[in-house]
C-alpha cells in the first residue's frame, strides 16, 4: 500500500525585527555675512532625510541630514524679518542579527524635538532628535500538505489558511523642479523668506511591476515686498505623477504609500523686467511604498487511517492573516487660543499640521485610536515689535473605527493621513481649525497552525473493540474527533447514524460506532 503527501510551497513573510532609535543632532548656526544681526527666532522648521544607505550583515548604516529653516527678527530699527536656509549632518547605525543585504530593509527618519538658544548676534545654537525607525521583514518558504493521495482509506480534514505577506518594501526619492511667477496682483519681492510644502490629492494605483502615484505640492511662500517693505505671502501648486518600480506588484495587490516632502529649496531671480517676481524651485520628496497580498491555500490540518495506528510528524507555523480593514475620513476642529504674552493676529500666513498617533486598541469588531494634531501657525501681528508670530499647539483627537474581524490583543496597523486644514479667526482674535485626516487601519491576526511534515502508518497490535460502542457526545466533541479516537472512517460513522454533515452535534447525543477490525499493513 502506497501513500504520497502532495505538498505547496508557500512564502510566508516572518518580522524579524522593529526598533526605533534616536540621534541627538547639534549643531552651531553662524548667520552669513550677508544677513543682519539676530534680535529674536521667530520660527524654525525642521524636517529629515536620509541621502545614503548602506546595508551590512548585521548593520545598517546611514547618512542624512536636517534641513533648516530659520526664521528671525534682526537687530536695527526698519529692518523686516530675514531668514537663513541651512542644514546639520547627520550620521545613524542600527546593529541587529536580522539586517541582511537580501532582506526587506526599512528606514523611516523623522524631527520629534527641536531646541535653539542664541549664543549671540551672529550664532544660534540648534538641537534635534532624529527619530529613525527600521524593521526587517524576511521571507520564509514553507510546504503545506495540501492533498494525500494513494490506495490507502486516508481521512482527511482540511483547513482554508490566509496569509498575509509582503510582497515589495521600498523607500524612493524623487524631485519636482519648477519655475514659479507671482501671481497677478502681488507686489513684487525685495527677499524671499521661506517657502512651506505639503503633499495633498494624492492617488496611488498599481500596475504589474510598478506604483504610479499622483498629487499635488502646495506651496506657501513668505516674503518681503519692496514697495513698502511689508510682509506678503502667495500660494502655488505643482502637480505631480511619479512612476515607481515595485517588483511583484500586481493591480490586486493592497499599496500602502507615505509621501513626504524632505527638503525644498528654492532660489529667486528676476524675470525680464529686472524685477524679482520669479522663484526656481526644487523639491525633494520621499516615498515609502510597501506592497502586500492576502493569499489561500487548503491545507491538510489533520489526517488518519481506519485500522491502522497513526502518527503525523508535525511542525508549528506562524502565519500573518488580515482580520480586518477600516477606513475613514474625520474632520477636527478646535480653537488654538493665544497666550496672554503672545502678539495678537490680524492674518494668519500658514498653518501646519501633523497627526500623530498615540494608543491604539483592537476590541470586538472595533479599533480605537488617540492622538494629537501638531498644528503650527505662523501669522501676521499689527504689533510693530512682533509684526510676524508663531504659535504651537498639539489638538487632542480620539476616533473610533467599526473593523469587522477585530478583535482584544490584536495588532492594528494605523495610518493617519491629512487630506486638508484650514483655518479662520474668530471675533474673540482666536484661531478656529479645521483639518480633515484620513484613516486607514489594517487588523493583523497571528496565529500558530500545525503543519504536517510525514506520517507513519503501522499495525494495530490487537483489536481493542469487538462489536459496537454507543457513545455519548461530550461538550467540544466534533464528529472528527470522535471518528478519528475510535479509529473509524467519518463517512460510515455519518452514515450508520443518519446525521446531516452540516449540522451540530449536541451534548448528550448518542451516536453508534461501527466496529472497527485489526487490518495488515
Amino acid at each position: 500500500m502506497e501513500m504520497e503527501l502532495n505538498k505547496q510551497a508557500v512564502s510566508i513573510n516572518e518580522s524579524l525585527m522593529h526598533d526605533v532609535s534616536h540621534i541627538l543632532v547639534e549643531g552651531d548656526i553662524i548667520v552669513p555675512d550677508v544677513k543682519p544681526d539676530m534680535l529674536k527666532v521667530l520660527q524654525i522648521d525642521a524636517s529629515a532625510m536620509v541621502t545614503d544607505k548602506r546595508i551590512l550583515a548585521g548593520k545598517l548604516l546611514c547618512q542624512g541630514k536636517v534641513p533648516l529653516k530659520i526664521l528671525y527678527v534682526p537687530e536695527g530699527e526698519g529692518e523686516s524679518l530675514r531668514s537663513i536656509h541651512t542644514y546639520i549632518e547627520f550620521t545613524g547605525e542600527v546593529e541587529n542579527s536580522a539586517i541582511t543585504a537580501d532582506g526587506n530593509c526599512m528606514l523611516d527618519v523623522d524631527v520629534s524635538l527641536v531646541e535653539f538658544s542664541l549664543v549671540n548676534s551672529r550664532k544660534l545654537a540648534v538641537r534635534c532628535m532624529v527619530d529613525m525607525e527600521c524593521q526587517v521583514v524576511g521571507e520564509i518558504t514553507t510546504e503545506m500538505v495540501c492533498d494525500i493521495t494513494g490506495d490507502m482509506d486516508v481521512q482527511m480534514q482540511k483547513k482554508e489558511v490566509e496569509m498575509y505577506s509582503i510582497v515589495s518594501a521600498q523607500s524612493t526619492s524623487f524631485e519636482l523642479s519648477e519655475t514659479l511667477d507671482f501671481p497677478a496682483g502681488k507686489p513684487t519681492a525685495s527677499c524671499i523668506l521661506k517657502m512651506d510644502a505639503k503633499v495633498y490629492e494624492k492617488d496611488v494605483k498599481a500596475v504589474t511591476g510598478k506604483v504610479i502615484v499622483k498629487g499635488v505640492v502646495g506651496l506657501c511662500t513668505l516674503y518681503v515686498s519692496c514697495d513698502n517693505n511689508c510682509i506678503e505671502f502667495m500660494e502655488h501648486e505643482i502637480p505631480f505623477t511619479e512612476v515607481i518600480d515595485a517588483p511583484g506588484a500586481t493591480e490586486d495587490c493592497n499599496i500602502d504609500t507615505d509621501i513626504i516632502i524632505a527638503d525644498c529649496c528654492f532660489e529667486p531671480r528676476l524675470n525680464q523686467d529686472g524685477e524679482l517676481r520669479l522663484i526656481d524651485v526644487c523639491v525633494t520628496l520621499n516615498a515609502k511604498v510597501i506592497i502586500t497580498c492576502q493569499t489561500a491555500a487548503q491545507i491538510v490540518d489533520d489526517c488518519y487511517v481506519p485500522g491502522y495506528k497513526t502518527t503525523a510528524d508535525t511542525t508549528i507555523c506562524k502565519i500573518d492573516s488580515v482580520a480586518g480593514m477600516g477606513r475613514m475620513q474625520h474632520t477636527l476642529r478646535d480653537i488654538i487660543r493665544m497666550d496672554a504674552d503672545t502678539p495678537e493676529v490680524s492674518l494668519v500666513y500658514n498653518l501646519i499640521a501633523k497627526p500623530i498617533i498615540g494608543a491604539v486598541r483592537s476590541e470586538k469588531n472595533k479599533v480605537s485610536v488617540e492622538g494629537v494634531m501638531d498644528c503650527y501657525v505662523l501669522y501676521l501681528s499689527p504689533n510693530e515689535v512682533s509684526p510676524v508670530a508663531s504659535i504651537k499647539k498639539q489638538l487632542p483627537f480620539m476616533i473610533s473605527l467599526d473593523v469587522s474581524g477585530a478583535d482584544e490583543g490584536m495588532y492594528s496597523d494605523v495610518k493617519a493621513e491629512l487630506a486638508n486644514a484650514s483655518y479662520s479667526l474668530t471675533m474673540a482674535g482666536e484661531i478656529e481649525v479645521r483639518c480633515i485626516m484620513n484613516i486607514s487601519v489594517r487588523v493583523i491576526q497571528s496565529e500558530e497552525i500545525k503543519l504536517i511534515r510525514n506520517i507513519e502508518i503501522s499495525e494495530i497490535d490487537e483489536i481493542t473493540r469487538p462489536g459496537m460502542v454507543i457513545y455519548f457526545v461530550q461538550k467540544g466533541d466534533t464528529l472528527w474527533n470522535i471518528a478519528k479516537h475510535y479509529g473509524v472512517s467519518l463517512d460510515e460513522l455519518i452514515r450508520i447514524n443518519k446525521l446531516d454533515p452540516a449540522a451540530p452535534i449536541m451534548p448528550g447525543q448518542q451516536l453508534l460506532i461501527p466496529m472497527r477490525t485489526k487490518r495488515a499493513v
